[in-house]
């Protein structure tokens, strides 16, 4: 039996982001394990028949000695596995995973970038720096032929071959993890008076939370009859967190509602009739793909990652990203105008069914796993 090795930093990610590729995997007859921070799903994962090796990785750039420590931790479990294929998923897991592989001999190694986040974005001395040691060590890395790399926009693919972080011949892009079309079921808004605008992310600076929040105060200002909800928790271990106290002021001055963090993503789109994702930057946001899916017509930056989401006009508007004027015009627009709305929902549901049902979806992974552990 061939064994697939998943190294992800939080178990809720793994659940929500890749449960589905793993039931996949073992379906078709590969024993799976998971390296990952034990958490909340640690033991749904492991009722599924996988192996959970819980090791407490911080998802942020920690200590040098805490990372060595966690890469001499993954060394001895990749050696204990011995599996034909390791999946390490985000920036933070293709770092310590790649050097741990390195050590552990492994014979193939895929790299899943899921977006290129803060360390990219970011501006501040300290990522300046960490770049000039990230680039050229992880390029050096994975410049053997048993290192393959998959991203989830093109945007990622031009920026990562630049810097020498994937190879030409040994990379493909897969659009994200797909959406569940029967879970996130096609489900028309309702008629209302008061139509609601969702944020629904993480609350950090580089999701566009100060964006969204300006963009409510203009259309406020204007009388617009609307609500505003917040959907997702502060992540202080994020660099680009906001703290909660900020989020409490925002609710006390009647700005916006804050429904903390949901695992119940149906029900909780199911009662929007806009999605509003002002990112600075996604690999390939699951909750603009699932808003789609539902039939959420959605407002969202031109970035790289939110433009794969939203054709501009047709299932939703992209504005320029750090523009809460342009932002706020374009949720306006979706307010006052319930049958574009639908219309437009309808063409998200479509795409979504057509490109990104989490089916097709694994199964180009699931080819590609095929490919790697019998060119061995």
């Amino acid at each position: 039996m061939k064994k697939i090795l998943y190294l992800v930093t939080e178990d809720w990610y793994f659940w929500s982001h890749r449960r589905h590729l793993a039931e996949q995997a073992i379906k078709a007859g590969y024993k799976v394990s998971l390296v990952t921070k034990p958490g909340a799903y640690s033991e749904k994962i492991s009722a599924m028949g996988i192996n959970v090796f819980p090791v407490d990785i911080a998802r942020s750039i920690s200590s040098p000695l805490r990372e060595l420590k966690t890469i001499y931790i993954l060394i001895g479990i990749y050696r204990k596995v011995s599996p034909d294929l390791l999946h390490h998923v985000s920036l933070k897991s293709i770092f310590l995973g790649s050097i741990a592989s390195l050590f552990a001999r492994s014979p193939k190694i895929i790299n899943a970038y899921t977006g290129l986040g803060y360390i990219f974005i970011s501006t501040t001395w300290f990522s300046k720096l960490f770049r000039l040691f990230f680039f050229p060590m992880l390029s050096l890395l994975t410049r053997s032929n048993k290192y393959y790399s998959i991203v989830q926009n093109n945007d990622d693919a031009i920026l990562l071959k630049d810097r020498g972080l994937i190879h030409y011949d040994r990379y493909t892009l897969i659009p994200g993890s797909g959406v569940d079309i029967e879970e996130f079921k096609y489900t028309p808004e309702q008629d209302t008076n008061m139509p609601i605008v969702m944020f629904a992310s993480r609350l950090l600076v580089d999701k566009g939370i100060y964006d969204f929040i300006e963009a409510c105060k203009l259309i406020k200002k204007d009388n617009v009859s609307s609500k505003f909800i917040l959907v997702g928790s502060v992540d202080l271990q994020n660099p680009s967190s906001i703290n909660e106290s900020e989020v409490e002021s925002w609710v006390e001055d009647y700005l916006v509602e804050w429904w903390g963090c949901r695992s119940d993503m149906y029900e909780v789109i199911c009662q929007s009739n806009i999605i509003c994702l002002p990112s600075y930057r996604e690999g390939l946001p699951k909750v603009l793909l699932e808003a789609a899916s539902i039939g959420r017509a959605i407002v969202a930056t031109d970035v790289p990652g939110c433009r794969d989401c939203v054709q501009n006009g047709v299932n939703g508007f992209t504005v320029p990203p750090r523009d809460p004027v342009s932002l706020a015009l374009a949720i306006k627009q979706l307010i006052g105008a319930d049958e574009t709305r639908r219309k437009m929902g309808k063409a998200g549901h479509d795409n979504i069914r057509n490109r990104y049902d989490v089916s097709t979806i694994n199964h180009r992974t699931l080819s590609l796993y095929n490919d790697l552990v019998n060119d061995q």
